[in-house]
């Protein structure tokens, strides 16, 4: 009889280190599975932030190119029109000189006529004198200015010119003759185009 109250009392024994050790891994599942939470979570949160970090970045990336592009299209643009405002100052050069060839011609030959067509509604010819009367814009001083005389004819070049308003072209030319000794500077001439429908002389007069 006593021998079976020793079994019995060991076997509560066991039964009850047993449910000890099933709490005891329980417990420890729990703080594994929480443990594993938090760590779940905070990586969550590091990858939220290096995305935030990696979007940011693709955004400021994206915006310089866009400046880059713009500046590009700017850079582009302006070139472009450099080139063409280049190209429509050399042909209007170009024409002038045309001009003031055949103006020169026709003082040289005495063909008022010819010559009225390319003056502008302030220059008038006085044909006794064979000159210019010219109303100066900015000052509103007549003055006269006779036929260039073109014996030998010289030899011109341009020294400067400057458009003003697309309307107003002046242009400054020396004037040489060439002689047994080589050129000769013979002085210099400023003329003065201005549009009129169609580009006419406005001014003329000896500069050195």
């Amino acid at each position: 009889m006593k021998k079976s109250n020793f079994f019995a009392f060991i076997g509560c024994v066991f039964l009850i280190l047993a449910a000890c050790n099933d709490n005891e891994k329980g417990s420890t599942e729990k703080i594994d599975e929480s443990d594993d939470l938090s760590t779940l979570v905070s990586t969550n949160k590091k990858l939220t932030e290096q995305l935030e970090d990696e979007r940011q970045k693709i955004e400021e990336l994206e915006e310089e190119n866009r400046r880059l592009k713009n500046d590009i299209l700017t850079y582009k643009q302006q070139a472009i029109e450099t080139e063409e405002q280049h190209e429509d100052e050399l042909a209007l050069r170009v024409e002038i000189e045309e001009k003031l060839l055949d103006i020169f011609e026709y003082m040289h030959e005495r063909n008022h006529d010819d010559l009225q067509t390319m003056l502008a509604s302030n220059v008038t010819i006085d044909h006794e004198l064979e000159a210019l009367n010219i109303m100066e814009h900015d000052s509103g001083i007549d003055r006269t200015m006779h036929y260039l005389q073109f014996d030998p004819v010289p030899y011109i070049a341009q020294r400067g010119f400057s458009l003003v308003d697309d309307t107003h072209y002046t242009s400054d030319y020396a004037m040489y003759t060439l002689t047994d000794d080589g050129f000769q500077y013979d002085g210099g001439v400023e003329v003065v185009f201005s549009f009129e429908e169609e580009w006419k002389l406005s001014s003329i007069r000896y500069v050195q």
